[in-house]
């Protein structure tokens, strides 16, 4: 019987633990999807003549490093993905 509740509990905690990675990964392609109507908006208000060029290229170039980051982060957490299951098997 305990052996039963602990497997559970380690079944359990890989179930969360996937939950919040999963959970981790949209918050990020929400905030990926935030930069990028930023830079949308940027490049509508380039276009308009309400920013000028050296502004343009400023906040343009933080957006994309930020999206470079985001997507790279997302990469790494798409990898090989395993449960631990704490047991050394």
């Amino acid at each position: 019987m305990i052996i039963e509740l602990l497997v559970m509990k380690l079944t359990l905690d890989a179930i969360m633990q996937h939950c919040n990675t999963l959970g981790q990964e949209q918050e990020m392609r929400m905030e990926i999807s935030q930069l990028r109507q930023r830079l949308v908006k940027f490049m509508n208000d380039y276009e308009a003549g309400a920013i000028d060029q050296a502004t343009y290229s400023k906040k343009e170039a933080e957006i994309m490093a930020s999206l470079s980051v985001l997507t790279q982060k997302i990469n790494a957490q798409k990898g090989p993905q395993s449960f631990d299951t704490g047991i050394g098997l």
